[in-house]
């Protein structure tokens, strides 16, 4: 079985933090926890080194992320930011 590829893109933030709630490898790193990324010019800065993409792979079937401060509504009244755990 395959695992499914979740792809998140950055609409308005120049910041955005987010936890790995598992082991994932992303560029022959190891990574979990608190992580966040910037962004820089038209890459993403990821513990100070650029890239144009980044692609986490996680390394426990049982293993999710939580995306931070996630706007919901964007240009509607009843905008907030919430926390938003994915699988």
């Amino acid at each position: 079985m395959n695992n499914p590829q979740i792809t998140v893109g950055i609409l308005s933030a120049e910041c955005i933090s987010f936890s790995l709630n598992a082991p994932f490898l992303c560029n022959g790193k190891e990574a979990m926890g608190l992580q966040k990324v910037m962004l820089e010019g038209h890459n993403i800065n990821w513990n100070g080194t650029v890239y144009n993409e980044l692609c986490f792979e996680p390394l426990q079937t049982n293993a999710s992320f939580t995306l931070h401060d996630v706007t919901i509504g964007i240009d509607f009244s009843l905008g907030k930011d919430k926390k938003i755990k994915l699988f």
